[in-house]
């Protein structure tokens, strides 16, 4: 788990976003190049068309992790719980319980040489999940 490139870092805060509900980019690897790939294959329309319609509604769950981002993006989705959270008349989300992550990364038996890096990780992650998070507001 060494110290992410821009790359994985970028995508790092992707699969974040993705996380809090943000499908604003083609999902699942579905894009005007695979449409267009579909027909110049022959493809049948209405495989074409349930294509185009899981573009526009965005109905495909699924975001691709770099290999070298899995161990995070499983720490992150571990620490789901553990968001300090001030609530009332709406619901704020402040962070990820700091305290949680390094009681979570001695459960799960992270090596102390790798901590530093996954805390940093984590924060980035959560960071653009939090844009997302207080921003679908109702």
């Amino acid at each position: 788990m060494g110290k992410p490139d821009q790359g994985q870092s970028k995508k790092l805060e992707a699969a974040a976003r993705f996380w809090a509900g943000e499908r604003s980019q083609p999902v699942g690897g579905l894009d005007e190049n695979v449409i267009q790939g579909l027909i110049s294959a022959g493809a049948p329309d209405d495989v074409i068309e349930l294509a185009r319609s899981k573009i526009k509604t965005g109905s495909v769950e699924q975001f691709e992790v770099y290999e070298e981002n899995w161990e995070t993006v499983l720490f992150f989705l571990a620490l789901k719980g553990q968001w300090r959270v001030i609530s009332g008349m709406s619901i704020f989300y402040q962070d990820i319980n700091h305290t949680a992550i390094f009681h979570t990364m001695e459960m799960l038996c992270i090596p102390k040489r790798q901590r530093k890096q996954l805390f940093l990780d984590v924060k980035l992650m959560a960071s653009a999940a939090l844009e997302l998070l207080n921003n679908h507001k109702d």
